[in-house]
């Protein structure tokens, strides 16, 4: 029984390992293989029963995976592949990206290299040494021009070439007759060329254009055909245009620096004109009036003949005005006529201007009508010129009125905190004219209407409209309605500050009697005191005369916008305390202790107060010398001082008026810069490194800013020949003569 159930029980395992354990080994390992990723390996198929289906369905899923493993293998690959190609794509154009930046910097570069130079062949050369990089050693560049004839092609600069330059290509009726610009050749070899028939490799060439036509060539060369991409022929052809860029620049800045040339040249010339014509007529114009005058007053006894000499002298007068406003329009257009700014009272100069023209408004049974502020106060401007600018409208007026009316309105508008505006405006009831009248007249050189020249003609209204552009403003001219004319004039007008000048004439003169610290018409009182007879030295500030006059002088005069107790002070200080002190009041000062003169106002109540501390001197020597060139101005000069009392030593040139001069040692010079042998300036200089004598320079040259400075520096009085008369001399002679 036991023996039965052990052999069914051996039998019975011997199948199950045999149809269930076995193949289930079999198949659990031939899994784990494919599970390992051994995907080749084998299923086997074990049986007919159910671990037989189960072995055919693992096999038929193992080979379904290594399908579907390989399909994804192969897309990753392709996909990869892909990958790579974009990326090999993007790294070129980013390497395209950046040689294209990395060329348009070097243009950038070569525009800016370009800008500074300024020559061609400098020009040339920059262009070919941007060109050759040295990436590639083959590179062969030049830039050629035609010859005069337009034959061949010269080269002007070249590199990388071992013999001849590469003419013959660039040269060429095929590469003449391409019409792009640059134009590429790819293959030279297509393009047989007489004298090179195994030509071979491509070329680049732009034409340079200078004013829109060709004018060199710039031309680029390598052995190799299809050598140059797009970009490096589009970077030819714009390093060509910043070529021809830099050469129009230049032919324009050699064109402009020769026009200027010219022009200065020509301005030179026109100087040298208006010197020699101020010289040459004014010279001979101011002995006829000198003359007239002198025997006007010599005829005395003979009341026609004298009235005959008073005619010339009247005729030379009008006439040396009209040449005065003439070279003045001139001198404004050339630039050499400066301004000279000085503080002074603008209800004064209003004053003159209308005193001066009243008797030719009384002249004409004219009324003349003024509106304007009770107080104008003190302004920074050319006295004299502002002056002019005035008295030639109302002299219009004044003379192309009868029996009407002249209004005159004058306002003084606030500008800013440092400038104000003069407005003036002049109107009459005289001649009518039209817009092109007026605009002739107010017009330098322009002939003047029939009309105008019949009223007075108008002289002068051209140059103060010059003027008063010289000085920043306008003069315009309007038709009033139903008669008459206005002139409206603004100008610009500086609030006084410091004094423009500093101590006049310190280093040479000698010692002053009167010092003169004030900004308010200084040379006007200046000049009337030295008419007197005394030696007048204006400073800018009591501390400037102090440190610039060497002994304390016979008198001072102060204005009252400085402290008294602060002038006292620094008077005790210098050891001045002793000069007797004249204070320049505006108006009472009603301080009984201190002595005052009103300024502005009377010159000859100043006069008055100054005599009352110090006594007119005496010349103590008459003798004077001349140096003057024109023999005629030179008579005429003479015959004044002696008939004022004076001995006269004469000299017709510099070297022989500084050998008198430095032997006589005359009471003063009466100089002419003008002369044959040299520059007056200059024996001027010389002369004052051992002499202190006072000289009057009378002349007619123009004289610019700067000697203008020197004369005054020096400490010579300037009288313009033309511009003053006798009796100026004669008062600037006495004055200074000591």
């Amino acid at each position: 029984m036991i023996g039965s159930s052990a052999t069914i029980f051996v039998t019975l395992g011997w199948l199950v390992n045999r149809h269930i354990t076995r193949p289930l080994t079999t198949l659990t390992y031939a899994a784990k293989r494919v599970a390992s990723g051994w995907r080749e390996t084998p299923i086997p198929i074990v049986g007919a029963d159910e671990i037989g289906d189960l072995s055919r369905a693992l096999a038929q899923l193992t080979n379904e995976l290594n399908e579907t493993i390989v399909k994804l293998e192969d897309r990753v690959a392709q996909r990869t592949l892909q990958l790579q190609r974009t990326l090999a794509q993007n790294e070129a154009l980013l390497a395209q990206e950046r040689r294209r930046s990395r060329s348009e910097q070097v243009l950038i570069d070569l525009s800016l290299a370009l800008s500074h130079l300024t020559d061609e062949a400098a020009i040339y050369r920059c262009v070919v040494d941007t060109l050759a990089t040295g990436k590639e050693p083959d590179d062969r560049i030049g830039i050629y021009t035609r010859e005069a004839d337009g034959t061949f092609w010269i080269p002007q600069v070249t590199h990388g070439y071992r013999r001849d330059p590469f003419l013959k290509v660039v040269a060429s009726k095929t590469l003449e007759q391409m019409h792009a610009n640059p134009c590429y050749i790819a293959d030279l070899s297509a393009y047989p060329i007489q004298g090179f028939p195994d030509l071979q490799g491509s070329v680049v060439a732009a034409t340079i254009q200078l004013y829109q036509q060709d004018y060199a060539l710039l031309a680029l060369y390598r052995p190799q055909p299809n050598a140059f991409t797009d970009d490096e022929i589009a970077y030819v052809g714009i390093a060509a245009r910043l070529a021809g860029q830099a050469l129009t620049r230049v032919r324009l800045v050699g064109s402009l620096q020769q026009a200027k040339e010219a022009a200065e040249a020509i301005n030179r010339e026109r100087s040298a004109f208006l010197a020699r014509l101020d010289h040459d007529v004014r010279n001979p114009l101011n002995t006829i009036i000198a003359m007239g005058e002198m025997l006007r007053e010599a005829l005395t006894d003979r009341p026609a003949a004298s009235e005959d000499a008073g005619t010339i002298a009247r005729a030379g007068r009008r006439l040396l005005s009209r040449l005065n406003i003439l070279l003045d329009s001139a001198k404004i257009e050339s630039g050499m006529l400066t301004l000279q700014p000085e503080p002074f009272s603008l209800d004064t100069l209003l004053d003159d201007v209308l005193s001066e023209i009243a008797p030719l408004i009384r002249h004409n049974h004219n009324r003349l009508e003024v509106e304007r502020p009770s107080h104008l106060g003190l302004i920074v401007a050319d006295l004299n010129r502002l002056r002019h600018v005035l008295i030639h409208p109302l002299r219009f007026a004044a003379a192309t009125t009868r029996h009407g009316a002249i209004t005159v309105q004058v306002q003084r508008q606030t500008a800013d905190a440092q400038r104000d505006v003069l407005a003036v405006t002049i109107s009459d009831t005289g001649a009518t004219l039209n817009e092109q009248h007026l605009k002739a007249l107010l017009t330098p050189f322009a002939l003047p209407s029939t009309e105008s020249r019949r009223a007075g003609e108008g002289q002068g209204l051209a140059l103060s409209r010059q003027l008063c552009e010289l000085m920043g403003g306008s003069l315009a001219a309007y038709p009033r309605t139903p008669a008459g004319i206005s002139f409206m004039i603004h100008i610009p007008i500086v609030l006084p500050r410091e004094p423009d000048d500093p101590v006049a004439q310190t280093r040479y003169w000698p010692q002053p009697d009167i010092v003169l610290v004030t900004a308010i018409e200084a040379r006007t009182l200046q000049n009337a005191l030295e008419q007197v007879g005394w030696h007048v030295q204006r400073a800018a500030s009591l501390a400037e005369a102090i440190a610039h006059v060497r002994r304390p002088p016979s008198a001072l005069l102060i204005d009252t916008t400085h402290e008294r107790a602060s002038v006292e002070a620094m008077l005790l200080t210098a050891g001045w305390d002793a000069v007797p002190v004249i204070w320049l009041c505006s108006a009472d000062s009603g301080e009984g202790a201190i002595r005052c003169a009103r300024w502005p106002g009377e010159v000859e109540a100043v006069i008055r107060t100054v005599k009352t501390v110090l006594p007119r001197p005496q010349q103590p020597s008459n003798t004077i010398l001349l140096i003057e060139d024109d023999t005629p101005t030179r008579l005429m000069i003479r015959h004044a001082l002696e008939s004022d009392g004076w001995h006269v030593l004469e000299a017709g040139n510099g070297a022989a008026g500084k050998t008198i001069w430095l032997s006589a040692k005359p009471a003063l010079v009466i100089l002419d810069l003008m002369l044959p042998d040299g520059d007056g300036l200059t024996l001027l200089h010389h002369i004052r490194q051992t002499m202190t004598t006072p000289v009057v320079v009378v002349t007619a040259k123009t004289l610019h800013h700067d000697e203008q400075s020197v004369l005054t520096n020096i400490g010579a009085t300037v009288l313009q020949k033309g511009r003053y008369r006798r009796s100026d001399l004669i008062a600037a002679v006495r004055a200074l003569a000591k």
